[in-house]
């Protein structure tokens, strides 16, 4: 009798202990706050839980499972403290109570306060040559900054192509300047376009001198007999074979498809019998004014006006803009001044629709080219 009523006893005392044992956790609800929700590689945020138990009662203390979806662009320590590892969309991830809770977290670069590329110039060969260009950006402390985000673009896209990831594509024989831009910084690099040639290539020997809109004579050999066997690019502009035979081409230029620009050498492509011949050639694009000292010109028409250019005799010359409107339009009219030996030579004066001129501080030794 003695036995059974003490192994009834330690029964019900192993009963009261399971009864009066720590219950577990159970969380109705779970949600997650930053301090900050953006911020930048390297940088850190302090990300907080609140969990709320059944009964809707915030539970105080109540522990915290923390991790990273996204391991590449944050971490996250044990007390929900986030730092930023690379540019991108974080989410922190926290588990309590059976339940789990996710919070983005931005982390952008830091300001670029310097960028260049891994080349200042390259060339390319036809055809398809392509390049990747690398981008080294730094920070104000010097610091390398990963994947910066840039703006990529081409001063001469029919040349060679860049897409917003740095890849250049070679396209036609010619040079163009490849630029990424961002945080107002900019760096650029020069590409040469040319092509590799053989005994069988379209060999250029002459090539009469190219004006915008004008006719021209291309002397060689290799070319194909028929006018469309042949085609012929100036700095990646088509242009118009009118005839051809095996050892000339006559072409028409277009009006367009150039930028403004003094008299230069320039590049010429002919493709034939799938090879590729290159040479280059005197371009003329912008309209010629030669002036005597007190003559003058009126240029009116749309066209003519988008680019002049002005023999650098050493002298001066007066340009005025005009408003052939009889109302006030309130709108401003502009032109570019390039090649000029001395920017303080420029004294603008005038009224609305006469502002200053906008200034550009490329040279030519021989012309001074005018846009407006």
């Amino acid at each position: 009798m003695i036995r059974r009523v003490m192994a009834l006893g330690l029964l019900t005392a192993m009963a009261c202990s399971r009864n009066d044992g720590p219950k577990p956790l159970v969380v109705k609800d779970l949600t997650l706050a930053a301090a900050s929700a953006s911020i930048t590689v390297g940088s850190t945020t302090v990300v907080t839980a609140t969990a709320v138990g059944v009964d809707g009662n915030v539970i105080p203390d109540a522990p915290i499972s923390w991790s990273t979806v996204t391991p590449s662009v944050i971490n996250v320590g044990s007390t929900g403290i986030v730092l930023g590892l690379q540019q991108g969309q974080g989410t922190v991830r926290a588990v309590s109570g059976g339940k789990t809770a996710d919070l983005a977290i931005e982390v952008k670069n830091p300001q670029v306060a310097s960028l260049a590329f891994d080349r200042d110039s390259a060339v390319l060969t036809l055809p398809g040559g392509t390049l990747t260009l690398v981008p080294l950006a730094k920070d104000a402390a010097g610091r390398a900054i990963d994947n910066p985000a840039l703006f990529f673009s081409s001063d001469a896209p029919l040349v060679a192509s860049v897409s917003q990831v740095g890849v250049v594509t070679a396209l036609a024989a010619g040079t163009a300047v490849v630029s990424a831009n961002t945080d107002a910084i900019t760096a650029s690099t020069r590409i040469r376009v040319t092509a590799n040639s053989s005994a069988t290539s379209p060999r250029i020997t002459s090539v009469t001198p190219l004006a915008a809109g004008g006719t021209a004579v291309v002397t060689g050999s290799n070319f194909s007999p028929s006018i469309g066997g042949n085609a012929v690019r100036v700095e990646g502009v088509p242009v118009t074979i009118t005839a051809a035979t095996t050892t000339q081409l006559n072409i028409t230029l277009p009006f367009g498809g150039w930028a403004c620009a003094p008299v230069h050498p320039a590049f010429i492509q002919v493709n034939a019998n799938n090879e590729i011949g290159v040479a280059t050639a005197s371009l003329q694009v912008a309209n010629l004014r030669t002036l005597a000292v007190g003559q003058s010109v009126v240029v009116s028409n749309a066209s003519a006006v988008r680019c002049n250019e002005l023999p650098a005799t050493g002298g001066s010359y007066l340009v005025t803009v005009y408003n052939p409107a009889r109302v006030m339009s309130g709108m401003d009219a502009t032109f570019t001044l390039r090649g000029l030996p001395d920017q303080a030579a420029i004294q603008p004066s005038g009224h609305r629709n006469s502002p200053a001129p906008r200034r550009s501080a490329s040279r030519s030794a021989a012309m001074r080219p005018m846009r407006r």
